[in-house]
């Protein structure tokens, strides 16, 4: 899941041809950088996305999730340096990666590729949101992401946070060494 900040009041400061220019450029890049990795973005709101990676087909789903959030990151801060060029103020992002399982419910009947995920994990990948606002990083993971990583994570800050009343361990993720996974 990405969450988009410094675009909440972006809206009222700018012209429409403004906002849709920036966060045009910045969702077709994310789009583009996730479907890359074999990801597909489902579901957009205001300023955030969420993407999902079929475990069931796709080799190294987290990794590529992960590796997906790192080349976004890299991205944003190439696009925010066009954007202070322009007089924009710059966009930040919140990425968090969670494995789990989720329903995919499809919700046009005639168009069936457009689904959106339902589960416990969508409540998770929400709730490293908070963390990831909690330990002020771009790109946070959970547990069960960071085991998959292994050694090839690069790890800054972690800890337990106490979300809902639920104790999660995260991780903020910099890097990952070693190749990426075959296409």
């Amino acid at each position: 899941m990405a969450s988009t900040r410094g675009a909440n009041n972006f809206d009222e400061v700018n012209f429409p041809v403004d906002i849709i220019y920036v966060m045009g450029k910045y969702f077709h890049r994310s789009r583009r950088l996730v479907e890359s990795q074999g990801g597909k973005i489902d579901n957009y709101m205001a300023g955030w996305w969420m993407a999902t990676f079929d475990t069931k087909t796709l080799d190294w789903a987290a990794e590529r999730a992960v590796r997906a959030g790192l080349a976004i990151s890299q991205a944003l801060g190439e696009l925010n340096q066009l954007f202070k060029q322009l007089s924009y103020n710059p966009l930040q992002v919140r990425l968090t990666v969670h494995v789990g399982s989720a329903v995919m419910v499809p919700v046009d009947h005639k168009r069936p590729e457009f689904v959106i995920p339902i589960g416990d994990v969508i409540t998770q990948v929400t709730r490293l949101e908070t963390a990831s606002r909690i330990l002020n990083s771009q790109l946070v993971v959970s547990e069960p992401v960071r085991q998959e990583l292994g050694q090839r994570a690069i790890i800054g800050k972690s800890g337990i946070v106490e979300i809902a009343k639920q104790e999660m361990r995260v991780y903020e993720i910099t890097g990952i060494s070693g190749s990426a996974p075959p296409s």
